[in-house]
């Protein structure tokens, strides 16, 4: 990598082998076992400690993972969400190949305080569905969704399945079309309740994603939060340049 004098920075040796290491696991099914770093370092011609090394890097990138006693493992394949486009996280997890299942963990009705009337262009005290659901895949906790909808927009929504049915497909069923989004990311750590569900330890990092859903008119429809495990899914985009004269 170029420094900012423009010279090259050499790799060090662990990052080498991390990288001879992910290239010989191209292909590996996840659950494979690696090597044994005794093996490993016999192959690479390197310390056992540099091997060491190499694998605790790729097992904080997400690339493999240590059972205790056992070795290590290829992990599984993370869940990709795609940033540059308006994507449910259904239509996420159907492109993974993974099984998608829901857990309604609560439906109630708020009023809008001041943040969510913000949000969603709404008088403080509308009325609004508050839907929270626990998302898995390949029943593995993964999100932890809450949604905010004004009531008045979709009054029949409250019974939907959304345990077995997508949420904006409910909504399109009854007239209301979700079209864009606007979304951020952030960090923030799992409470005592969250860890629970996403059975994560309390105070574990978690992904973010906030954001405001509209309709065809522009109109805001649907205020969400989900909290997503890092170790089970991804976020990326491809970005250009904006050149201009």
């Amino acid at each position: 990598m170029p420094s900012s004098g423009g010279t090259t920075v050499p790799q060090t040796q662990d990052v080498k082998i991390a990288d001879h290491i992910e290239e010989a696991l191209r292909g590996r099914e996840p659950g494979s076992r690696l090597p044994s770093e005794r093996d490993l370092a016999a192959r690479f011609g390197v310390q056992r400690l540099t091997v060491r090394a190499a694998l605790k890097r790729l097992e904080r990138e997400g690339r493999i993972v240590s059972i205790g006693g056992s070795g290590h493992y290829v992990a599984e394949r993370k869940i990709e969400r795609n940033l540059a486009s308006f994507q449910s996280l259904t239509e996420a997890i159907g492109e993974s190949g993974r099984e998608l299942s829901s857990r309604l963990v609560a439906w109630d009705r708020v009023e809008a305080d001041k943040r969510l009337g913000q949000r969603l262009g709404v008088p403080l005290g509308e009325a609004l569905h508050r839907i929270r659901r626990l998302r898995f895949a390949d029943r593995i906790p993964l999100t932890l969704e809450t949604s905010w909808i004004p009531l008045r927009l979709a009054p029949e929504l409250e019974g939907a399945d959304l345990e077995t049915g997508s949420l904006y497909a409910a909504l399109e069923a009854r007239g209301v079309l979700l079209v864009s989004a606007r979304q951020e990311i952030l960090m923030a750590f799992a409470s005592e309740d969250e860890a629970d569900l996403l059975e994560v330890e309390e105070g574990e990092a978690l992904l973010l994603l906030r954001g405001v859903a509209f309709d065809g008119e522009g109109q805001s429809v649907e205020f969400s939060t989900s909290l997503t495990r890092g170790d089970r899914c991804v976020f990326r985009s491809v970005l250009t340049k904006d050149r201009r004269d």
